[in-house]
């Protein structure tokens, strides 16, 4: 059997179609509060005077990532939220805090 039809033939199987145009996967908007705990995780991040890079470093994390989670186009989870928080010296419930 050829490499295509072996790959095809377990597609069908499992009923897994390709990810062509983006159809499968559909991206979420940004929420308000998105975009207010990335407006924070910054604003905490520039208050204790680090760069991306060293607070990616710190939290194992791509810069790349960290820059998502600051403008909000990814959400940040629960554990991760909680790990910055102790390593930028700020309580979780901070993060939610208006000004």
């Amino acid at each position: 059997m050829a490499v295509g039809k072996a790959s095809k033939a377990r597609r069908d199987s499992v009923n897994v179609e390709p990810k062509i145009g983006g159809d499968i996967a559909r991206a979420r908007a940004p929420t308000s509060m998105d975009q207010h705990i990335g407006r924070r995780l910054r604003e905490a991040r520039l208050a204790r005077n680090l760069s991306l890079i060293d607070l990616a470093s710190r939290a194992d994390l791509a810069p790349q990532q960290l820059q998502k989670y600051e403008t909000a186009r990814t959400r940040v989870s629960a554990s991760r939220l909680y790990q910055l928080a102790v390593i930028l010296d700020r309580p979780v419930f901070w993060f939610f805090e208006t000004h």
